[in-house]
């Protein structure tokens, strides 16, 4: 079975953005963002720069605690 992360051994992809990433929170916010933005509806859509901090503050938590399980943390 191929997988992305090295623990894994046979199939590594190296280009990985997990595995290749030198800004943890920037992958931080960049997964917050995209997670944010696919919760909305296409009639009512908020930008993630307008969602506000309460949101920014939950999503941002959301996409650490996916990094940290991908890493197996």
């Amino acid at each position: 079975m191929m997988h992305d992360h090295g623990s894994f051994g046979i199939g590594h992809n190296s280009g990985c953005r997990l595995c290749a990433c030198t800004d943890p929170e920037g992958l931080v916010e960049q997964l917050a963002a995209e997670l944010w933005e696919s919760r909305q509806e296409y009639d009512r859509f908020v930008a993630w720069a307008d969602a506000g901090e309460y949101w920014h503050v939950a999503f941002r938590g959301f996409a650490r605690t996916a990094v940290e399980a991908l890493q197996g943390r």
